[in-house]
């Protein structure tokens, strides 16, 4: 029930990001976003695939954190498997 009322917002800010925020986004901060080491932004090809459900809504101020106040990288856990972004 809360997934689907949520999707819209989902879908609505990750096309935001993908319009406006990701073509302006510094190589550091896209490097940090590369989780599986492929050369890209995980967000970023998650929600061109149209995987709008993917990052959780708190995952935003939760990077933030981690990255500019703890110094830490990402770690993201996707089905049972731990992947970690670039050091900032």
């Amino acid at each position: 029930m809360i997934r689907k009322v949520l999707h819209p917002f989902k879908k609505g800010n990750a096309k935001f990001h993908l319009r406006y925020i990701c073509p302006s986004c510094p190589l550091h901060k896209r490097s940090t976003r590369d989780i599986k080491h492929s050369g890209k932004c995980y967000w970023n090809k998650q929600w061109k695939k149209g995987n709008y459900d993917s990052p959780p809504v708190w995952m935003g101020l939760r990077n933030y954190i981690r990255l500019h106040i703890l110094k830490r990288p990402i770690v993201v856990c996707i089905k049972g498997k731990i992947f970690k972004g670039a050091k900032v």
